[in-house]
């Protein structure tokens, strides 16, 4: 700049202001270019962290390297991952790193509880960056260790389900924007969402054989609906059952066989559909994007076999073999209202025979 002599203070102070302000904005614009840089850095970071942790089989092994991301990339020195437990409400800390024996065991809650009366929610953040005076969950207060500087809770959610959070207790001093550490730790929830329904659903799988059947078809529902409504597809959901347990007549030889009635199902429907077998005379069938004609036919067709293989004529007409089939998402939108037209439409088809005998054959 310049300044015309004979000097005004007015146009010295002026100038000077001018030259400020452009400094100050200098200044600014490197800031935020080394913080955009950081940003697509951390960012670049966590998607790498992701592809490495889509090919881990282990739950727990993925979740310590989200620990150590957390730990060592993130430079967060106090972390948890909640997940929940057997009522699907609570949730509880899996994992941690920097955390007492003493938090881990006394921090749980539900979605809907308030800390410190901030309600937490299933799908928001909740951001406590003054916790100096205790935690209270619910008015309870829980016992901490002494150097927390905060209690951050990022849900994990794939698609309409609460899979977990991510809790944060003590940041690094390095950090010098709260609010973009709390972005990073969003994406970082979006990233491993995806994994941790995966591997949860993998682990839940091996266990079938403990689980009720209602839990099985539950699990695999909501396995099969996830991803069809992920990729906007639909997907076909049957349940056959058997009015009593027998064994088929093999009418090559005149003997019983105790042929599975899965096997019957699984040669049915081919390689396009996926057999559950609940019990030895009750199976459910997931078909994706299947035609609902073709459907029916396949399930009348096995029960015109069931009836020729049961090799006994009887004088009541009445179907040996029950089944109900709902469409996603014509017959049903949610989970919940799949899983509950499955069985309302199987019992009236058992109501049906109480029309006929007179007898519930449940």
């Amino acid at each position: 700049d310049y300044i015309n002599i004979p000097f005004r203070l007015e146009e010295i102070l002026f100038a000077i202001n001018r030259a400020v302000e452009n400094l100050i904005l200098k200044r600014q614009n490197i800031a935020y270019q080394r913080r955009i840089e950081k940003m697509l850095s951390d960012i670049t970071m966590l998607v790498d962290i992701s592809s490495i942790l889509y090919q881990i089989p282990d739950f727990n092994m993925a979740i310590d390297m989200i620990l150590d991301t957390l730990t060592e990339g993130m430079k967060i020195k106090k972390a948890g991952i909640f997940l929940p437990g057997q009522s699907n409400d609570l949730f509880t800390i899996r994992q941690s790193k920097g955390l007492s024996e003493t938090l881990v065991k006394e921090f749980s809650f539900s979605p809907g509880d308030n800390i410190n009366n901030i309600i937490v929610s299933s799908s928001e953040p909740v951001i406590l960056s003054d916790i100096e005076e205790g935690l209270y969950i619910s008015n309870l207060e829980i016992k901490t260790d002494d150097d927390l500087t905060c209690c951050n809770l990022i849900p994990i959610k794939y698609l309409e389900s609460l899979l977990g959070y991510i809790g944060i207790f003590q940041m690094s001093e390095d950090i010098s924007l709260f609010e973009d550490e709390i972005k990073l730790l969003k994406v970082l929830a979006t990233q491993v969402a995806p994994i941790f329904q995966a591997l949860e659903t993998e682990n839940q799988d091996t266990e079938n054989e403990e689980l009720p059947f209602d839990r099985i078809i539950f699990n695999a529902v909501k396995e099969r609906y996830l991803i069809a409504r992920q990729l906007h597809s639909s997907v076909s959901f049957v349940l056959l059952k058997l009015k009593k347990e027998q064994y088929f007549l093999n009418l090559s030889t005149g003997q019983y066989t105790a042929s599975t009635f899965s096997e019957m199902v699984i040669k049915e429907f081919n390689s396009f559909a996926e057999v559950v077998t609940l019990e030895s005379d009750f199976v459910l069938v997931i078909i994706p994007s299947g035609n609902p004609v073709n459907i029916e036919l396949s399930c009348l067709n096995i029960q015109m076999k069931v009836e020729e293989l049961y090799g006994i004529e009887t004088e009541i007409s009445c179907p040996t073999l029950k089944y109900a089939i709902v469409n996603y998402p014509v017959d049903g939108s949610s989970v919940s209202e799949i899983i509950n037209g499955l069985w309302l439409r199987l019992f009236h088809e058992f109501e049906r025979d109480e029309d006929c005998t007179g007898n519930s054959q449940i």
